[in-house]
């Protein structure tokens, strides 16, 4: 029982640290228990150093490292850390080549729309493309957040062409899948593309005529 309570109060105060300083004691504690070879203590101290107001990449960065086996929970939150960084969005595909080869795990829809978030935001085609590879191969081509991811990147890099490509092909589409394709039409000032692609819409949204507008005034 003085255990588990303990555990239960480090678990706590990570929920509920309001500084850098205070993460690196709690994590200090973490290590001192053996808890930091806990996955879920682990995701908790990447998420706060991730995507928390004090973030700091190269700290997550470095937890993960001397984590033993990490799951792919932990893959997937690093990988979504860098996809989501100013300065290390090129360091998603890194971790996400890591997952291929570390065997053990098989990535998920969360993986590979990480991956191609930090392609988009960072990376490029060429690593996008083998990015994609993996997805047909494991048959997440036609699922809709991997293809939403997809045409996103595609969209992020400027290659519009490609990224309609993918949306002909898929077989199931949401708002969102028409607004990010319609974004990226309005961003590059295709605006007949983006006019033909807006009347073709099943349903529009505050998204979509925003988008429509802000494209026809720039």
């Amino acid at each position: 029982m003085i255990r588990y309570d303990f555990t239960s109060k480090l678990f706590f105060l990570l929920d509920f640290c309001k500084s850098i300083h205070q993460i690196k004691q709690t994590h200090a504690q973490l290590i001192t228990t053996g808890l930091v070879l806990h996955p879920i203590a682990t995701n908790k101290l990447l998420k706060l150093l991730s995507f928390s107001r004090f973030a700091s990449i190269s700290y997550a960065q470095m937890v993960f490292d001397h984590f033993p086996q990490p799951d792919l929970f932990l893959y997937n939150t690093i990988i979504k850390a860098h996809a989501l960084s100013a300065t290390s969005s090129a360091d998603s595909f890194t971790r996400f080549r890591s997952l291929i080869r570390d065997g053990r795990l098989v990535p998920n829809q969360y993986s590979f729309a990480f991956a191609f978030k930090g392609c988009g935001n960072a990376v490029g085609v060429l690593e996008g493309e083998q990015v994609r590879a993996h997805a047909v191969k494991l048959g997440l081509e036609n699922n809709l957040f991997v293809m939403n991811a997809l045409i996103g990147m595609y969209v992020n890099l400027g290659v519009v062409g490609d990224a309609r490509k993918v949306f002909d092909w898929s077989t199931i589409r949401d708002m969102y899948s028409w607004n990010i394709m319609l974004s990226g039409y309005a961003k590059l000032g295709k605006m007949d593309d983006a006019r033909e692609l807006f009347d073709e819409m099943p349903e529009r949204d505050v998204v979509s005529w925003t988008t429509m507008i802000a494209g026809c005034v720039q």
